[in-house]
């Protein structure tokens, strides 16, 4: 039933309800009990499914009272609402109507819904149940599989089909095989399989190996978080979460069972017997774990520059202007460089004279990394988000094979003298504190979080700011450290960043600080140079940021479809949808910004069009022949195109 299956009729409280619903609400009909006496609420976070509306906060007073006045830029803009808002109130009655007749099914003992059942509005919502549960069962039926994770075939799982009908891709593309090979090689070195339920999410994943293989299946919770991983048929991950998303409880094959403690800002004070402290802006500064504590220092733009090792090594990071990490210090003396093709894309790695050098050379799918190490060849396949599980050599020999949980703790690895700087998802690997660079983060497998809060903020997708890809990390991985899938907020995304650093002297500095007053640099310094002057790195930058497109002449239409209406049973005569596709000139407003430390030195101006193939969607009222209320799957009706006034004639779906 998709969306339906996630709400459930709940009576609303006493509170809610007014006067005249306390004192005669269960004499109405039950047609109107249902309606003003309950409610429709998710399962997993009760909270209310409300009816929508439609947002016009983005037009003004005329254009609502006087539609015939709008301009077309705006008139597109009001279609695309209107639009959105009919799409979403269809959907909230489907809704609405399959909880309905849930309740009543589910319910037969219960006086509100046996009346419901004898009125026509709950014999319609039941006959439609009916009609979707006969639909289901038909599509299950067609399927013929007894496993949930089945392909075609014989096998009862990933694992069967493999071993017994060779590498298949089901039809429907739920099951998908990657082979990972060796130029010139019979057979693949490795292959990856993975199977989906019908939400489209890694049920079942297989990294078969010569001659064993790897064989887990994955359990979500309501809330879609990943809750359960199986191995063969051993529970070997176990997670709980509260109301908000953020982990509570975690058993896993490498740490048992621990609790997590957060403060009202979801910074997670202490798991099992680690303890975690944050400085003011909200990032890890110390982790304590029996009186060895780690420290963690970070840079004005968040990024992490230090860490403090109990062991007493000094960790340090130097990223260029765009705040890419380009190498790493141990007490002072670089041990890496790293080359980068994007932000997340690693190209190589050296060490401080910049040799022994690694590369990496991505396909087109990236599904499989060659890698080249002191004249040799090496093969590098990844699952599917991006976390290397085998290295083979260029005869499609096993050198190195790691595991890792779905969190990114590594579970095995059959050559740790092999040094791979690629990790979890293909983050950049710190053997020496455990964390995972991730663009603009730090991740830590052990908590599944990031040590700093998302730059997006709550624009990055998750209530809980520290979390990993909505705690599901089979199925998304975050390599920019900004969320999976995560958007931009409500403030204007910068493009085309500069930045720099002027160090300005204070008034009665040491000549070693009235040395360095107007020097430049490319990345911010933590420590003074002198402690008693009163210096400052000021921060300087230039970025550019742009408007929406925006319609300025239409050029052409290319054509207006249609769309016939289809009858829902106790529905009136529904609206009709078209839809024109046509040819636009737009415009978009480039501003250009520069600005050093809290003065802005100025901002300019141009505009920008281009030329693109578009749609837009309209609704028109339609008429039926026969003039009755309700209509019927053949009937004929009417109605006009919104654009040219022209008549239709149609038949309803």
């Amino acid at each position: 039933m998709g969306l339906a299956g996630e709400f459930v009729v709940k009576k609303k409280d006493w509170k809610d309800l007014t006067s005249g619903q306390r004192m005669y609400g269960e004499t109405e009909p039950p047609e109107m009990q249902i309606e003003t006496q309950w409610e429709i609420v998710e399962r997993s976070t009760s909270e209310k499914l409300f009816e929508p509306g439609m947002d016009r906060s983005g037009f003004s007073k005329g254009d609502i009272l006087y539609p015939t006045m709008r301009k077309p830029e705006v008139q597109a803009r009001w279609d695309q609402k209107q639009y959105e808002y009919e799409a979403a109130k269809d959907q909230y009655n489907r809704i609405k109507r399959m909880c309905h007749a849930q309740f009543i099914r589910e319910n037969s003992d219960h006086a509100l819904a046996q009346g419901l059942s004898e009125t026509e509005y709950g014999r319609e919502v039941l006959a439609e149940l009916d009609k979707v549960c006969e639909v289901a069962t038909r599509q299950r039926q067609q399927k013929q599989s007894p496993h949930p994770y089945a392909q075609t075939g014989t096998g009862e799982s990933i694992h069967d089909e493999l071993a017994k009908d060779g590498i298949e891709v089901d039809p429907d593309e739920k099951v998908r095989t990657i082979t990972f090979n060796v130029p010139g090689a019979d057979n693949p070195f490795t292959i990856l399989a993975t199977a989906c339920d019908d939400k489209w999410r890694i049920v079942e994943r297989l990294l078969a190996f010569d001659p064993d293989a790897f064989h887990l299946q994955y359990g979500y919770d309501e809330g879609g978080r990943l809750n359960r991983v199986w191995q063969d048929d051993r529970l070997i991950e176990s997670y709980e979460y509260g109301k908000q998303g953020e982990r509570l409880v975690s058993e896993t094959l490498q740490y048992e069972r621990r609790s997590y403690e957060y403060d009202d800002k979801f910074r997670l004070l202490q798991a099992g017997d680690t303890t975690y402290t944050y400085n003011a802006y909200g990032s890890l500064a110390e982790r304590k774990v029996k009186n060895r504590i780690t420290k963690y220092e970070y840079l004005s733009n968040g990024q992490l520059y230090k860490v403090e090792r109990p062991d007493g090594r000094i960790i340090e990071y130097v990223c260029d202007e765009r705040g890419v990490r380009i190498a790493k210090k141990i007490n002072g003396n670089i041990v890496e460089k790293y080359k980068w093709k994007d932000f997340t894309t690693l190209e190589a790695v050296t060490d401080s004279k910049g040799k022994n050098i690694w590369t990496f050379n991505h396909d087109e799918e990236a599904s499989q990394i060659v890698a080249v190490f002191e004249g040799k060849k090496y093969y590098l396949a990844r699952d599917q988000v991006g976390s290397v599980f085998m290295v083979a050599d260029d005869q499609g020999n096993e050198l190195k094979k790691i595991i890792y949980d779905s969190f990114g703790n590594i579970l095995t690895d059959t050559n740790k003298q092999f040094y791979l700087p690629l990790g979890f998802a293909s983050g950049l690997n710190d053997k020496d504190t455990g964390l995972v660079h991730f663009g603009f983060r730090e991740y830590d497998p052990e908590i599944g979080r990031f040590t700093a809060q998302d730059p997006l903020g709550y624009g990055g997708g998750d209530v809980d700011v520290y979390g990993y890809c909505l705690d599901d990390p089979i199925n998304f991985n975050d390599a920019m450290g900004l969320e999976a899938g995560g958007i931009w907020g409500t403030t204007p995304r910068r493009h085309n960043v500069k930045k720099w650093y002027i160090w300005k002297a204070g008034k009665g500095a040491c000549d070693n600080c009235l040395k360095m007053d107007g020097n430049i640099s490319e990345t911010p310094t933590m420590e003074r140079p002198h402690p008693n002057c009163k210096c400052q790195q000021v921060e300087c930058q230039e970025w550019d940021e742009f408007t929406e497109w925006e319609d300025v002449r239409e050029l052409e239409t290319i054509k207006i479809t249609m769309f016939p209406p289809v009858v829902l049973p106790g529905v009136p005569v529904p609206n009709v949808k078209w839809q024109k596709v046509y040819r636009a000139e737009e415009q978009r407003i480039k501003r250009h910004y520069a600005s050093c430390g809290s003065v802005g030195s100025g901002s300019s101006e141009t505009k920008e069009t281009r030329v693109r193939r578009k749609d837009m969607f309209r609704w028109s009222k339609a008429y039926v022949v026969n003039g009755g209320y309700e209509v019927e799957t053949g009937d004929r009706g009417w109605t006009h195109n919104p654009w040219t006034g022209e008549t239709v004639w149609f038949f309803f779906g």
